[in-house]
């Protein structure tokens, strides 16, 4: 019942994020960049799906694209961009995607606003920022993005969390304890999947710290 509860709800909420988009690119003749980009008329705003040509050294992504505001990067869309070395991402967004910097083999320095309030799923896999992290709770921003190195049975998230990413702590068998504060208000899909934590719930709809988990 529990992972049929969290299923539907997934299926809801892109049903939801993909009602009234619409396609479409934006040359920056500043930059010599085009951009392409989905927009959601719901709420009138923009997700990076793609940049060409592949950037080279430090980027700066806009804040807005075409005039409508950037709030999400994109599944993949830098991916494998091995020339960027350092990004600063806008105030403007609150989501980056799944693999959104994966394997970007130069990428050193990424500047995450507080606005962000969720991260994919091996997003900045493959990039000498995310092997520079040191091992445990790697915090990026407010984010809790994973546990990196040995997994711990027990672990208290601190109060400058506010949410956990996706995946954080997926597979780690020997979980057996979380210690979640009311900051967290946001925790993404499969955070404690194969943990005997999460297998320990209770069926329906289960709310740690100040999130539902997904």
């Amino acid at each position: 019942m529990k992972d049929m509860l969290k299923k539907v709800a997934v299926l809801l909420a892109a049903f939801a994020f993909t009602l009234g988009a619409r396609a479409d690119e934006w040359y920056d003749s500043t930059t010599g960049y085009t951009w392409t980009y989905s927009y959601y008329e719901w709420d009138g705003a923009v997700e990076i799906e793609s940049v060409w040509p592949e950037v080279s050294g430090a980027l700066m992504i806009p804040s807005t694209l075409n005039g409508y505001p950037v709030t999400s990067i994109g599944d993949h869309a830098f991916f494998g961009c091995s020339g960027l070395t350092s990004v600063t991402i806008p105030s403007s967004v609150t989501d980056i995607g799944d693999y959104a910097f994966g394997n970007c083999y130069g990428l050193t320095s990424v500047t995450i606003p507080s606005s962000v309030t969720s991260i994919g799923q091996e997003a900045f896999s493959g990039t000498p920022f995310y092997d520079n992290q040191l091992e445990g709770l790697v915090i990026l921003g407010g984010i809790l993005y994973e546990v990196k190195g040995v997994c711990p049975t027990s672990v208290t998230i601190p109060s400058s969390v506010t949410s956990i990413g996706g995946s954080a702590f997926s597979g780690c068998s020997g979980l057996t304890s979380v210690t979640i504060p009311s900051s967290v208000t946001w925790i993404g899909d499969h955070a404690f999947s194969g943990t005997p934590f999460y297998d320990n719930q209770p069926d329906g709809l289960v709310i740690l710290g100040g999130g539902v988990l997904h």
